[in-house]
């Protein structure tokens, strides 16, 4: 027994001294294709060379060197791996390699789902945002005055709500928020309007009866077509907070808060000063000149609060492009875009001011309480409107805005 002992301790040396001279610093110097056999080689040697080792059946010894043996075993799967994979790098192209080597589907599948709900949703393209802003414009084709109407409200919520959430940024949120609410409540009014009130439907009917007058539909096409272009420059600095909103805690983010504030502030003197002329011309008459509330401080809140609503918008989308990763041109362009949107509304909105001031001042002029009126509030911004020498065949007190239609004195 004690020679069968002594001959496997024998040949267990020997094969630990077959084992130091195949060990892995001199295996790496042998080439990739041999040292693959020389690995198939070596797990065999050290697993021989343990079993001799424990060959006295002490189970004691056998538990204790089984931690050691199965380090040596990863340790030599390892380096048998990283040694198949050279032999394969040698043989087949490296794309070849990568799809053997890469993760499979299933392991890889589980980080993502894990992570999708930190992930925006995609951004649209701006091929998509130019359908949301074409597509609602097309019923000017139906009423002309839809056009600059319901159209005009649709876009604005179509072109809010595609980027609500296409940015991880809160600010470029509160951004698609601020247009979706003023597309829903602009068209909610109107809609209350032609329903409820029937010198409004009345105007619009006069309207499609001059376009109508002029021939076939398909010449609003140039009316359609322009529309449809503004909404979307005034929906191209969405486009720029969606897709390089600042990062938190920077200058340039203060900067878009304060903006976006604005545009609610806007939008709620706008909101204000709708709801109020409704209110009072239905308690006290359509002819009665409003200067209570809000009319107190400013004479067309509804003018002015969507003048300062989307002045805003366009200088949010010119903070954020300063800062976007874009080559020069294309910062050139969606300048561009930006100050048609913001120069567009402005001038709409400006003149429909002066329009709405002269006739209120032709009505009005000589009243007291006019006098009062004009000394204790502002117009908000204004351009001196052209004297019309041909009669106009619409209603003497109404104006048609970018409120979506009439507004009255």
């Amino acid at each position: 027994m004690c020679m069968r002992l002594s001959s496997r301790s024998a040949l267990a040396h020997e094969l630990q001294s077959g084992l130091a001279d195949a060990s892995p610093e001199t295996n790496m110097l042998q080439p990739p294709q041999r040292r693959v056999g020389r690995g198939a080689m070596l797990l065999e040697v050290r697993l021989s060379a343990r079993i001799l080792e424990t060959s006295e059946l002490d189970l004691g010894a056998c538990a204790m060197a089984l931690p050691d043996l199965i380090s040596r075993l990863r340790q030599s799967m390892r380096s048998f791996q990283r040694d198949l994979l050279l032999v394969l790098a040698s043989a087949v192209p490296a794309s070849s390699l990568l799809v053997v080597a890469a993760p499979s589907p299933r392991r890889a599948a589980v980080p993502l789902r894990r992570a999708a709900p930190l992930v925006a949703s995609a951004l649209p393209t701006t091929a998509a945002l130019a359908v949301a802003c074409t597509v609602p414009t097309c019923l000017g084709f139906w009423k002309t005055e839809y056009g600059v109407s319901y159209a005009y409200g649709a876009a604005m919520a179509a072109a809010g709500l595609m980027h609500v959430g296409a940015s991880s940024s809160p600010l470029a949120t509160a951004h698609a928020l601020c247009l979706v609410a003023y597309g829903v409540r602009l068209n909610v009014f109107l809609l209350f309007r032609e329903l409820f009130i029937t010198r409004f439907r009345e105007f619009r009917e006069k309207v499609e009866a001059r376009a109508v007058a002029k021939g076939s539909r398909l010449v609003r096409a140039p009316f359609v077509i322009s529309c449809s272009l503004l909404y979307f420059c005034m929906a191209a600095p969405l486009r720029l907070t969606a897709s390089f909103a600042p990062k938190a805690g920077s200058a340039s983010a203060a900067g878009l808060a304060a903006l976006v504030a604005l545009q609610a502030i806007g939008w709620f003197v706008a909101a204000l000063g709708d709801l109020t002329k409704s209110w009072v011309k239905a308690e006290r008459g359509e002819d009665h000149l409003v200067t209570s509330g809000i009319f107190g401080l400013l004479r067309h809140p509804n003018y002015t609060g969507e003048a300062l609503l989307w002045s805003a918008n366009g200088a949010a989308g010119a903070l954020v492009l300063v800062g976007a990763p874009l080559p020069l041109l294309a910062k050139v362009g969606w300048l561009a875009a930006t100050l048609v949107g913001v120069l567009g509304i402005l001038f709409v909105l400006m003149s429909a001011t002066g329009n709405l001031e002269a006739k209120q001042a032709e009505k009005h002029v000589g009243a007291d309480d006019y006098a009062r009126w004009l000394a204790t509030s502002w117009k908000g911004p204004a351009l001196t409107p052209k004297p019309k020498t041909p009669p106009v065949e619409e209603p003497a007190e109404e104006e048609e805005g970018a409120s979506g239609g009439v507004e009255s004195s």
